[in-house]
């Protein structure tokens, strides 16, 4: 309480079961061909290593919107693995730096009960393609084209898709922007130096709504150091 408001990152949670549980698990690489827990999972978060995969170019670029999702088997493609990365720069490791992705998923993550949370920055999500059904620890929150969310660091959510049709093209997927910054959080800007009215206010924001679910044993991938880690918690 001696940290200024605007500061002051603290939240307050009542659950059924304490946060520890299941803790005894322990959280094992994705990716690995001997399957387990995240077998279906892509090793690194974006697809790219980063240390092999990202080269500097001083060209300009572009890139089109994501392209639909093909799954394996006819199976779906759900927010984390349709994560695809586009930039980069920085460390997490070293809190310097942010990451841009694109998305393209068809599939619900409540599907297979997955939830994820990034242990790297925060995420800002702009969908572009069919809303999202972003369900946090805080609550949850519907997230239309025409608007932006953010999920902070630390925070376990999952995310399923509004408005799904595979009847249509144009409803047939969800895709979008991922914004990821490494150091700090995200803010709102004072108004002091452009003015009373710029920008946007508190109160043109929304926060999620505390819900209460208990949906049984899940499977929790963790990104850390743009790796993705992966436990059962009951």
């Amino acid at each position: 309480f001696t940290a200024p408001r605007c500061d002051n990152r603290r939240v307050w949670l009542y659950r059924k079961r304490p946060s520890a549980s299941g803790t005894s698990s322990h959280f094992a690489p994705c990716g690995g061909e001997g399957g387990g827990v995240g077998g279906s999972l892509p090793s690194f978060f974006g697809g790219a290593d980063w240390s092999a995969d990202m080269r500097l170019d001083p060209n300009p670029m572009r890139w089109g919107p994501a392209p639909a999702p093909a799954g394996d088997e006819g199976g779906g493609v759900n927010f984390v693995r349709g994560a695809r990365t586009m930039l980069g720069s920085g460390d997490p490791a070293r809190k310097s730096g942010l990451g841009i992705y694109v998305y393209a998923c068809d599939a619900d993550m409540s599907a297979d009960s997955t939830s994820m949370y990034n242990s790297d920055g925060d995420f800002l999500v702009v969908p572009q393609q069919l809303g999202l059904a972003i369900r946090t620890e805080l609550g949850r929150m519907d997230v239309k084209p025409g608007e932006i969310c953010v999920v902070p660091r630390g925070v376990v959510f999952s995310v399923d898709l509004l408005g799904l049709d595979k009847s249509s093209a144009e409803t047939s997927f969800a895709r979008g922007y991922i914004l990821e910054i490494f150091r700090g959080h995200f803010k709102l800007p004072e108004l002091g130096p452009i003015g009373s009215n710029g920008l946007a206010n508190a109160r043109d924001f929304l926060h999620p709504v505390a819900e209460c679910a208990d949906d049984g044993p899940c499977t929790i991938v963790n990104k850390f150091g743009q790796r993705l880690f992966a436990r059962t918690s009951p």
